[in-house]
């Protein structure tokens, strides 16, 4: 999976959390979709740390969308390409 891919997964998967908490707000199962919503939440966060990574050094890329360079090695980065196995 790409770096582009990756983080379009980690958006999803917040967004589904934060809509999930905000509906168990309003809902009769209120406190067991906020805790559905916060555990999607902190997946996704957790998904962004470890998979936003630099492919050539293994450096965090930062928070941001993906740089063009690594700031950690400064290696030129592709967000659309795919890591070879």
């Amino acid at each position: 999976m790409s770096l582009k891919q990756k983080e379009r997964v980690t958006t999803v998967i917040i967004l589904i959390g934060v809509l999930l908490s905000c509906g168990g707000a309003y809902a009769d199962l209120g406190i067991p979709l906020i805790c559905a919503g916060a555990m999607l939440v902190a997946a996704g966060i957790f998904l962004v740390y470890r998979w936003k990574r630099c492919p050539y050094c293994g450096g965090w890329l930062g928070r941001d969308a993906v740089p063009q360079f690594c700031p950690n090695c400064g290696a030129q980065i592709d967000p659309d390409a795919k890591p070879d196995k």
